[in-house]
């Protein structure tokens, strides 16, 4: 844990203009989540591009894997990054998201995110926390679940 808080530490220092209108950005994703005792780990990209200064609409794809069955989710999304610093900014956004798992149609969910972005001006870290309600389901409809978050833009 120390560790991470000193990484953290060393990117809140440096200079960062990344979430301006015109900017495009990649992020990658990782995370863990259980699923009816299944334990999965999560790896995405979402390609995204800020309409205005802090605020971001983007188009991800995420795989679910570990866990039976593999869950592939495609999403729209849209988060806005409130400007309290210049090198740290919280953020809040919310995401509708198509789910597959084994190429079957298995139903979409939405959902809200909140979390923390370091940056500087090519790229950034965040820590994140997803809430996801799904519409097809018999138990456990919602879940939540932590997420690590790297950026780059173009």
């Amino acid at each position: 844990m120390k560790n991470i808080i000193l990484i953290f530490s060393l990117v809140g220092y440096l200079q960062g203009a990344m979430l301006e209108s015109g900017t495009g950005v990649l992020s990658l994703k990782a995370g863990l989540v259980t699923v009816d005792d299944e334990k999965y780990s999560i790896a995405g990209v979402n390609v995204g591009y800020f309409l205005l200064d802090g605020l971001k609409i983007g188009l991800a794809y995420e795989r679910w894997f570990e866990g039976e069955p593999g869950i592939d989710k495609l999403s729209i999304d849209a988060n806005y990054y409130l400007p309290v610093s210049n090198r740290i900014r919280p953020y809040l956004g919310a995401f509708y998201a198509q789910n597959y798992a084994s190429s079957e149609d298995i139903g979409s969910s939405y959902g809200f995110r909140g979390g923390v972005l370091f940056y500087t001006p090519q790229a950034s870290i965040g820590l994140e926390w997803t809430h996801e309600t799904y519409d097809k389901c018999s138990t456990g409809c919602e879940r939540s679940y932590p997420m690590v978050v790297f950026g780059f833009s173009f």
